[in-house]
């Protein structure tokens, strides 16, 4: 293999990979003519963006869970009794798997309007690796 970039005299070979990989190509594309696809199907429920007062609102973004009533800073002024640690820990912990839950429930209902189009894409994906795997 001669790798000379510069060198204008150097013809193409007729046997390179691409010449073999068109003919396949075109014998494919007229084995599967039906198999076409143009374009993935749209969000099979549309999301209204704009919500009741007329603000943007993201269909990937769960409503703001309510932060906890308990601050710190009713302890440091009213000279109250603070909880021990641990019970602090567990309120935190507890506070942040709600809004992790609520994430995730939102990017599943987000996720289920594309039901269609995934399907689609899936079933591509999984005919591209039976034909793969059967011609190996």
């Amino acid at each position: 293999m001669d790798n000379d970039p510069t060198n204008r005299n150097i013809k193409p070979h007729n046997d390179t990979p691409y010449s073999s990989q068109e003919d396949t190509a075109t014998s494919n594309s007229e084995d599967e003519e039906d198999n076409i696809i143009i374009s993935i199907p749209p969000p099979n429920i549309p999301f209204n963006n704009i919500d009741e007062n007329g603000k943007y609102r993201s269909p990937r973004i769960p409503e703001p869970e309510p932060q906890p009533t308990d601050r710190i800073e009713n302890y440091l002024y009213d000279s109250a009794v603070t909880p021990p640690s641990q019970q602090l820990l567990l309120d935190h912990l507890q506070h942040w798997r709600r809004i992790r839950e609520n994430w995730k429930r939102k990017s599943a209902e987000n996720d289920s309007r594309y039901h269609d189009g995934m399907k689609m894409l899936s079933d591509m994906f999984s005919r591209h690796v039976y034909d793969t795997s059967v011609s190996q």
